[in-house]
This record gives C-alpha cells, structure tokens and sequence, in this order.
C-alpha cells in the first residue's frame, strides 16, 4: 500500500505478508503462503486510497491481504432448504478430504422450491486455507 503523508510530506508504504491473515479458518497452509512457497514472494502495489500515517497504511495492506487470501479455496454446493443459510455466515463443511474441511465464509446463498425437488438451498462459499 502506498501512500503519502501530507503533514509529513512524505511517502508511506503500508506492508503485509503471508502470516499477517486474520485467521486460517481451522487450515494448516493459508493461501499467501501456500502461494508464496509455490511462486515466490509477490507484490501487489496499490495507492487508490488516501492514508494519514503508517499505521493505517499496514492495516490498508492486511485488509487486502486477507479480501485476496479469502479467494484461494472457492466452492458451490446444494442441499435440503436451510433458512439460516445465507450470505455472511460460517459454516462447517465435511468434504471428505482432510486439506478441505473445515469452516467456510458463505458469499451466497439462494433458496428454491419446486414440485419436483422441494425446498433446497443453493450456496457459494469461500476458504482462506488448506
């Protein structure tokens, strides 16, 4: 995160790195630092927000740091109608595979009801580790 400071007239660069993730959501390798290990160190510069002092700068920088991290598992799945399933909750997910189990942040959910099927309740998830 790059900034500049206007009492100080000086730059600022806010900084965050894989580790600096709120949570690992119950995952053993969050997604910076599976990417990290797999590609090497990257940067993502950006300044499209004003910032007052360096403290700021950095929370700029692990904000964005966790809103990408929460896209490196993704998924989307059906069951019998939940009301209480929709945007913004956590759920607990079985997958059968150890590395993807675990809680995930719903980003969506739409309930449907046909003769055919019933009530069912299809959802899009995010993960921000394995």
């Amino acid at each position: 995160m790059r900034g500049w400071s206007v009492k100080d007239k000086a730059g600022i660069v806010g900084q965050a790195a894989a580790g600096d993730e709120s949570s690992s959501m119950g995952g053993e390798t969050s997604g910076p630092a599976f990417a990290e290990k797999a590609f090497g160190a990257a940067a993502d510069p950006c300044g499209a927000w004003p910032t007052l002092n360096q403290a700021e700068a950095d929370q700029i920088a692990k904000a964005r740091l966790n809103a990408a991290a929460l896209k490196f598992v993704t998924g989307e799945g059906v069951c019998l109608g939940r009301t209480d399933l929709r945007a913004g909750v956590v759920v607990d997910l079985q997958t059968g595979s150890k590395s993807f189990s675990g809680p995930y942040y719903v980003t969506g959910a739409e309930h449907r009801y046909s003769d055919e099927h019933g009530y069912l309740t299809y959802f899009t998830v995010r993960r921000n580790a394995s």
